[in-house]
């Protein structure tokens, strides 16, 4: 079943799969189908390719075994990926009583690239540059942002700026990475705890597949705490988004799920991990007129007094609206990130212009 086609899966949403420009589809039960329509952002109606809840269901639980699941009352929630990466939420009754419900948020088939994000005003020249050297010098980057935000797709531009050479282990399935040598580990539900795989557990196997690099997409629990440590054992060049609005939000996050990880674990030795493993958290953010830009390149910078201590290196500064869309331009701070040296190592020169603040 590896080499079926997405549209094998939930084939009355076909046609809606293979639109360009649907990003999301939506099904709360068989009467009621909305697209999330990457022209304006906005939910839209369509109508329902289903006849019944007992079409929608059958596919549904299609889908469930090829996840290796059964659903039913009793196990009523499922988290998966199409084979194309595409993400898969579903819900049934009673825990939906609208009736079975389907939430696909399809993997972008476009592969921006890095002058994509210039064109796109995502970022400027400099970060663009700056970021690319941290790539090529193996330091750890955290993409954090809001839900929509673009987190996915600054991953996986980061990631193309990767040598193709490289074994990159991606963990959880939503990064794209062309590296010949890359390979995808996935979670597993079941219904028995013996036959679930978790992110957790990708993490420390990845450890053990010789990585040159490992990817996480989306870390949202307890495997913040392997991932983190992993960092701090050697693997460098680590990659992985997560959900935060700021570095800061960022940065206690990661030990909330640390310490969900290992609740006897101190708080000092979670932060000394943090800011030891960790050296660059790039924020993402959805601006107003739905433009995604990177807002903040903030370096972390140590520990001092238990606290983690943090500079930013770049910023977004908003200057207003033009319309409905935030105008603004990116600047550097001034701050001189510690982490040159680690840069220059690597045989990277990089201009001390890229950090002189524009005024």
């Amino acid at each position: 079943m590896s080499n079926a086609q997405p549209s094998v899966f939930f084939p009355a949403l076909t046609a809606l799969m293979n639109d360009p420009q649907v990003i999301e589809i939506m099904v709360d039960g068989s009467a009621h189908v909305y697209v999330d329509h990457r022209s304006d952002r906005k939910l839209k109606d369509v109508p329902s390719p289903y006849a019944s809840d007992e079409q929608l269901l059958a596919e549904i639980q299609y889908f469930a075994a090829y996840m290796g699941q059964q659903m039913s009352a009793e196990n009523p929630i499922l988290d998966g990926h199409l084979p194309d990466g595409s993400r898969v939420n579903i819900v049934l009754p009673p825990i939906s009583p609208v009736g079975p419900t389907v939430t696909l948020s399809k993997f972008s088939v476009f592969d921006l690239t890095a002058d994509d994000l210039l064109h796109h005003q995502s970022w400027n020249a400099h970060i663009r540059d700056f970021l690319k050297a941290c790539v090529h010098a193996h330091l750890n980057i955290i993409v954090a942002g809001g839900a929509n935000s673009g987190k996915t797709t600054v991953l996986n531009v980061l990631a193309a700026m990767t040598n193709p050479d490289e074994r990159v282990i991606n963990v959880g399935g939503e990064a794209r990475l062309t590296n010949r040598r890359a390979l995808l580990l996935e979670p597993r539900q079941s219904s028995h705890p013996e036959g679930t795989i978790t992110l957790s557990t990708l993490v420390q196997t990845a450890t053990r597949m010789r990585p040159d690099r490992i990817i996480l997409t989306e870390m949202n629990g307890v495997e913040a705490l392997p991932f983190v440590e992993a960092l701090n054992q050697g693997h460098h060049g680590a990659l992985a988004t997560m959900t935060a609005e700021s570095p800061l939000d960022a940065l206690q996050r990661i030990e909330l799920m640390m310490n969900m990880g290992n609740a006897s674990l101190p708080l000092f030795a979670i932060r000394q991990k943090i800011a030891s493993g960790i050296q660059i958290i790039v924020s993402q953010q959805m601006t107003k007129g739905g433009v995604r830009r990177v807002t903040k390149v903030t370096e972390i910078v140590g520990l001092q007094d238990d606290i983690i201590q943090t500079q930013d290196i770049f910023t977004f500064q908003r200057t207003g609206d033009e319309g409905m869309v935030a105008q603004g331009y990116f600047t550097a701070t001034g701050a001189i990130p510690r982490c040159l040296e680690r840069i220059h190592d690597a045989g990277i020169n990089l201009p001390m212009e890229l950090f002189t603040p524009q005024t």
